[in-house]
């Protein structure tokens, strides 16, 4: 009798070290962890047409007001789709616009300034890849001089706190008819948003400020001239002083 007790319970240990080795939890190994899941990152899209900073004469005038582009980029690895991400420049209204392939057609309003950006795409991974963001002018029909980019503010970044009693406003300008036809830039700089004072008008990238009051909130913006008097005008910076 005490030799069959010993045997059930050298089975019942047995088959306790067997269950407790299983690896019949849906391959949790590790002490209980999953494997990591690699997440594949989409490559880049680099930007064909239409062209930075250029003026878009190549459209399918559909109307009076509006012509067709078709816009194109380099077909990005890891890639499944892509969006299409379109700013009007005169009115900020952002538009989204899904692709399959690397060419995509866009009714654009002509004579219209936009920027563009394209962002790829995995079927198997939340993450993606975005463009750099390049600007164009979309042409009217017949027209010859085109009105120059939003000027991009550069210095100081916007929202930020600078030393001081005087700092140098610097910024970039583009116009579609090449660099050449810039005439000039209009700064203006004050403590109000109306930005009414015009600090200087200058045919440089860069201005001093003059002397700034300490613990003062300051805004600015730089309007571009071209030499056919056509203008616009930036975004409106604002800094603050120590």
């Amino acid at each position: 009798m005490k030799k069959i007790n010993y045997i059930i319970a050298a089975f019942a240990s047995l088959s306790f070290l067997v269950s407790c080795s299983s690896d019949d939890d849906g391959g949790v190994i590790n002490g209980g962890e999953n494997p990591p899941v690699e997440m594949i990152q989409p490559g880049t899209a680099q930007l064909i047409f239409p062209e930075r900073d250029r003026i878009c004469t190549t459209g399918i005038f559909i109307s009076e007001t509006e012509s067709r582009v078709t816009f194109e980029w380099n077909a990005s690895e890891n890639t499944d789709s892509y969006d299409v991400v379109l700013t009007n420049l005169g009115d900020n209204t952002v538009e989204t616009l899904s692709a399959n392939t690397n060419t995509l057609d866009i009714t654009l309003q002509q004579n219209a300034q936009y920027s563009w950006a394209v962002i790829s795409k995995s079927n198997a991974s939340e993450l993606t890849a975005t463009s750099p963001v390049w600007r164009f002018y979309n042409a009217e029909e017949g027209a010859r001089n085109f009105s120059p980019f939003p000027t991009e503010l550069v210095n100081p970044i916007n929202a930020t706190t600078v030393m001081g009693t005087s700092i140098t406003l610097e910024w970039l300008g583009a116009d579609p008819n090449g660099p050449g036809n810039i005439a000039s830039y209009n700064v203006f700089l004050g403590t109000s948003t109306e930005l009414t004072t015009l600090l200087s008008s200058t045919e440089d990238t860069s201005i001093n400020s003059g002397v700034l009051a300490a613990n003062t909130q300051y805004y600015w913006r730089v309007e571009t001239v071209d030499h056919f008097g056509s203008s616009t005008s930036s975004q409106v910076f604002s800094f603050k002083t120590l």
